[in-house]
């Protein structure tokens, strides 16, 4: 059932009003008014008229409409084949990434590849991230990075590594007590789910939602349908989280396939020596992973120094784990470059493990105004989620569970998740109240890799058995997400599901296209699919474009 605040019986009414009333042929007037992109954009050189833009009033607090209004920036890619059949809303994780500048990009393109170039995608700031309620902590940029360079990003970086990690939180959570008492408990999913039905109201189109959400937008889109499951026209769920475990803070499944992703890749070396160094260095997949295993465990004690710039020539334990992490996201875009690190690494050669890792660590201005900060991340998360406490011992067996599931992500999430949403100082006025047992309009598409690093094939077969008549398409392949790796017959189903609603049968498996390291890009490969109907084909980006969006789509971690 959905979940309503009396104060929202007269919206949610209106919205199921005109079901009875029209069947669903009828449609409201449009409140959205798209212009030109151009006042938006931080270099206005690239406005160009397929993308647009807009603004949208909703209400700062739902549980008090009375409190004002705040204002979504959207942006749209039209339909790039024939008149639109409507709109998909997309959002890209995090929590913390505000979606514009990715459909206005690189990703954009993808997306509206896949679903045939047959829709507008539309994207926004959620709360928190770029200009809605962004989210910052700190008097200045220094103060931030000052914390930040103080914390280690694994917990179990050196004996002392976790108590730093818990005491460094407490600095970061007190400081956003202080600096973000007026927004903090109005940024939760909750708050974001209503504002996208907003969103589709705003629209004038039928009055349903269609959505693509990927990561954190997994949650997103779970979310919306427990609590409006009669808006539900498409919903794809993509690189699924488990939403019982992320509520309750205890989501170690999510990291289930991990040290599984990251014995692909060794696998896929092996088998494109041209593409990566490291396969020099052993007879198999075995013997290069032991030489990268022995490296991470030598830099725990004894990092490695190339010259004096610390970004790109100081290589530790926490450098190199953070990159194998970043790495596993993304076998398109990072497998090459992270063989070239550590064959360098290994062989001593520092020329070598420069030469690619600005690529890791470079930092691109964003396409739209982006005020928020690193903070967006937890702020969001830990207003969702009910875990609290003031006790690191009682943290204890959480952090080991961690450690026990995976040996390359076990160590790097507790500081990003547990060690601070545990000393979080808000949470969320709204939290869905919902036991995962839902009952949508139209059933729902969910989509997990067999090898995805961050949000486990075990956690998209638990979500997808609590949404009735949903369906599971699982692609065997690596990476986070299905656009990790491109696979004709997932762009196929998920094409079908959004044209006309067809669902994959039952336990369906799809292969990717591509050798696990490749050149091919993404857009190459789908374009080339028999029966595409896209007239205008991806932009030709160059590779710092191409790694700059990549990077975007990654869940930001700490």
């Amino acid at each position: 059932m959905p979940i309503q605040h009396p104060a929202m019986r007269s919206f949610a009414l209106a919205g199921l009003l005109w079901l009875a009333a029209s069947g669903l042929e009828a449609s409201a007037a449009s409140t959205i008014n798209w212009t030109s992109c151009a006042s938006a954009l931080t270099d206005p050189s690239n406005d160009s008229p397929a993308i647009q833009c807009a603004d949208l009033q909703v209400p700062r607090d739902y549980t008090n409409v009375g409190a004002g209004n705040i204002t979504l920036k959207l942006t749209k890619l039209v339909a790039t084949s024939g008149p639109s059949k409507g709109s998909i809303l997309y959002n890209p994780g995090g929590p913390g990434l505000s979606g514009r500048s990715q459909v206005a990009g690189y990703t954009g393109y993808e997306v509206s590849v896949v679903t045939g170039g047959q829709f507008d995608i539309i994207s926004w700031d959620p709360r928190g991230t770029g200009e809605t309620l962004p989210y910052s902590c700190f008097n200045s940029d220094t103060d931030r990075q000052v914390l930040e360079a103080k914390t280690p990003q694994h917990s179990n970086a050196s004996d002392t590594a976790l108590g730093q990690v818990w005491a460094l939180r407490t600095v970061f959570a007190d400081a956003c007590a202080v600096n973000a008492h007026d927004y903090g408990d109005l940024v939760g999913t909750a708050f974001t789910a209503r504002d996208m039905i907003q969103i589709v109201d705003g629209l004038g189109e039928d009055g349903l939602l269609r959505y693509w959400g990927i990561s954190y937008g997994s949650i997103l889109g779970m979310t919306v349908a427990a609590m409006f499951p009669d808006r539900v026209d498409r919903i794809v769920i993509d690189g699924v989280l488990n939403p019982k475990d992320y509520y309750a803070g205890l989501d170690v499944s999510q990291i289930l396939s991990t040290d599984a992703a990251f014995a692909g890749f060794f696998k896929g070396c092996v088998a494109s020596p041209a593409l990566c160094p490291l396969a020099q260095l052993g007879k198999d997949a075995n013997s290069i992973s032991n030489q990268v295993w022995q490296l991470i465990d030598r830099l725990k004690y004894n990092p490695i120094a190339f010259g004096g710039n610390l970004t790109t020539e100081y290589f530790d334990y926490d450098v190199v784990k953070s990159l194998i992490f970043q790495g596993l996201y993304n076998p398109v875009q990072f497998w090459p470059a992270l063989s070239i690190i550590l064959h360098g690494l290994i062989t001593n050669n520092a020329t070598e493990a420069v030469s690619v890792y600005s690529q890791f660590v470079a930092v691109y201005p964003p396409t739209f105004p982006d005020r928020s900060g690193i903070e967006a991340i937890p702020g969001i998360r830990c207003s969702d989620v009910s875990l609290r406490t003031k006790d690191l011992a009682s943290l204890t067996p959480l952090i080991q569970d961690f450690y026990r599931t995976s040996k390359i992500g076990g160590d790097y999430l507790p500081p990003a998740q547990p060690l601070i949403c545990a000393q979080w100082p808000f949470q969320a006025k709204e939290r869905v109240k919902t036991d995962w047992n839902v009952n949508t309009r139209k059933p729902v598409l969910f989509i997990g890799n067999t090898f995805d690093p961050i949000t486990s094939l075990t956690s998209a077969k638990n979500a997808s058995s609590g949404f009735k008549g949903s369906r599971l398409l699982t692609q065997n392949g690596y990476g986070h997400s299905s656009l990790a790796q491109p696979s004709r017959c997932t762009a196929k189903y998920i094409r079908a599901y959004f044209t006309n609603g067809t669902l994959p049968a039952a336990g369906t498996t799809c292969q990717i296209d591509v050798d696990l390291f490749t050149t091919e890009t993404f857009p190459d490969v789908i374009l080339s699919s028999p029966g595409n109907t896209t007239k205008r084909a991806v932009p030709q980006l160059s590779d710092d474009e191409r790694l700059r969006v990549a990077k975007r789509g990654l869940d930001p971690q700490w």
